[in-house]
């Protein structure tokens, strides 16, 4: 479909469709400007689309189709800098769920800095159970339960955890 045209059916159905300009080959995934082009004769035109969202169970939650997984940029030590770089353009993007755990290696310290002043623009899920990391025992008692989410909220900076997931708890543990 070209285009002016899948813009031109979005646009009549009421989704805010915008178009942005990108350097040909630049790898930038649509991290244009809006007025690249009267400056850049080698930029092609891309279309923006705005996220998908849908309720999560019974929430209330309009939550974005995609979400940022964090586990990543805590196993693999990402700088503040790039943390800052990848949340920014996942919001920027429409994502609106950030997901990481009290056992992901310094991501929530990571995503406290990096967002905590964008903090209405998104829904925080962390998880617990694993208060010394995803390789230790997990602890399912009700103080370390508490412990884990003052703490996450201690270290992403916030008041609010949106969801709080017990991180490889099983079956059996919670019949107890």
């Amino acid at each position: 479909v070209p285009p002016e045209a899948a813009g031109g059916a979005l646009a009549g159905a009421g989704a805010a469709v915008s178009t942005v300009w990108v350097e040909k080959g630049s790898g930038s995934g649509g991290a244009g400007i809006p007025g690249l082009r009267s400056v850049c004769q080698s930029c092609e035109r891309v279309l923006v689309f705005p996220m998908e969202k849908r309720q999560l169970g019974k929430t209330g939650m309009q939550v974005s189709v995609l979400g940022f997984g964090a586990a990543e940029i805590g196993y693999e030590e990402a700088s503040q800098s790039t943390v800052e770089q990848l949340l920014k353009s996942a919001l920027d993007a429409g994502i609106n769920v950030i997901d990481t755990a009290e056992c992901y290696r310094g991501s929530e310290e990571l995503i406290g800095k990096a967002v905590g002043n964008r903090r209405a623009d998104f829904y925080l899920f962390s998880k617990c159970g694993h208060p010394l990391g995803a390789e230790s025992a997990a602890n399912w008692s009700r103080d370390s339960i508490l412990e884990s989410i003052e703490r996450s909220l201690r270290r992403l900076q916030t008041d609010v955890l949106d969801l709080v997931h017990l991180h490889s708890c099983s079956e059996a543990e919670l019949r107890k």
